[in-house]
C-alpha cells in the first residue's frame, strides 16, 4: 500500500472513531508512519484528506453495499431490500466493541461538519447515490407487486435512509444493535405487500 492510500485508510478509521475535530494530523501521521512532508505531498490540508476519505469510503459503500444489494438485478426487489438491511446490520454489528461503537462514518461527519460546504457537498453526493439506489429498487418493487402500490419510491427512499441513520444513532446511544433490528422489521410492515 502506498503512503497516500495508507493516509486515507488510517484517517478514515480515526475520523470514524474520533470525529474530524477529534483527529489531528499528528495522530494520523503517528498511526500511519507517514512523515509530515509526505502528508503534505499528497494533501494540502486535513480537510483535503477528509474529503478524500469521504470519496474512498463512498466508493467502498457503493461497491460492497449498493451494488451487491439494492442494485443487484439477480435478486428480486424484496430480496435486494432484505439483503441491504442484513448487510447494514452485519456491518454495524461488526463495529461494536466493549468501549466504543463508532456508528455511521457518513452520519457522524454529517452531524459534525454540516456547516462546511465542502463536506456538505461530498456527503450530499453520497446520500444522493444511496437514495437513487433505494428509489430504483422501490420503483421496481412497486411495479412488480412486491411492495404496496401506494409506496412513493422517491419519498420512501428518503424515509428509509432517515430510518437507518436514526436507528444507527439510537444504537450509539443505547450501545445496542436493537434499534437497527427494529428498523428492518418495521420497514417490512410499512412497504411490503402481504
Amino acid at each position: 500500500m502506498n503512503n497516500k492510500d495508507k493516509l486515507i485508510q488510517i484517517a478514515s478509521r480515526l475520523f470514524h472513531l474520533h470525529g474530524y475535530e477529534g483527529t489531528s494530523i499528528d495522530m494520523i501521521m503517528k498511526e500511519s508512519g507517514v512523515c509530515r512532508s509526505n502528508f503534505y505531498y499528497y494533501f494540502s490540508s486535513k480537510e483535503a484528506l477528509a474529503l478524500a476519505t469521504i470519496r474512498k469510503t463512498s466508493l467502498t459503500f457503493r461497491d460492497k453495499m449498493l451494488t451487491k444489494t439494492l442494485l443487484n438485478r439477480r435478486l428480486n426487489p424484496l430480496e435486494r431490500l432484505d439483503s441491504f438491511y442484513e448487510k447494514a446490520i452485519s456491518l454495524q454489528t461488526s463495529l461494536f466493541s466493549e468501549d466504543l461503537y463508532a456508528g455511521c462514518f457518513f452520519g457522524n461527519l454529517a452531524l459534525e461538519q454540516s456547516s462546511n460546504k465542502n463536506f456538505r457537498s461530498a456527503l450530499n453526493h453520497f446520500f444522493t447515490e444511496w437514495h437513487k439506489a433505494f428509489q430504483l429498487c422501490l420503483e421496481e418493487g412497486v411495479g412488480r407487486g412486491f411492495f404496496k402500490e401506494d409506496v412513493d419510491p422517491e419519498n420512501v427512499a428518503k424515509l428509509l435512509i432517515s430510518q437507518i441513520e436514526g436507528a444507527i444513532l439510537l444504537s450509539k446511544v443505547t450501545n445496542s444493535i436493537d434499534p437497527l433490528l427494529s428498523a428492518s422489521t418495521e420497514m417490512r410492515k410499512l412497504i411490503i405487500n402481504a
